[in-house]
């Protein structure tokens, strides 16, 4: 019962707003570029065998340089501001 209200909402839902299908498409191929990149990672993660994880990651495949910019960029920029938005979120 609950797929029929489902489908035929949705079916509906088609003719009358084409933005908010263009909205489900996008986030269709956003889910499906997240699940790439997860997978990617994941892949890493079973190559290369150190703790560090991002660090670690460039550090081998790129050299010192990008991976003491990628730690400087996250210890001083990346993480405060995300301490700032949740902070920002529950105020």
């Amino acid at each position: 019962a609950v797929s029929l209200v489902a489908g035929i909402m949705i079916g509906s839902g088609i003719f009358m707003s084409p933005q908010f299908i263009l909205a489900l498409i996008i986030w269709g191929v956003c889910g499906i570029v997240c699940m790439c990149s997860a997978l990617s990672y994941a892949e890493l993660g079973t190559i290369i065998r150190e703790s560090g994880g991002d660090y670690s990651y460039i550090l081998q495949i790129y050299g010192p340089f990008p991976a003491f910019f990628l730690a400087f960029t996250t210890v001083f920029v990346m993480r405060p501001f995300g301490i700032i938005a949740g902070s920002l979120s529950f105020a």
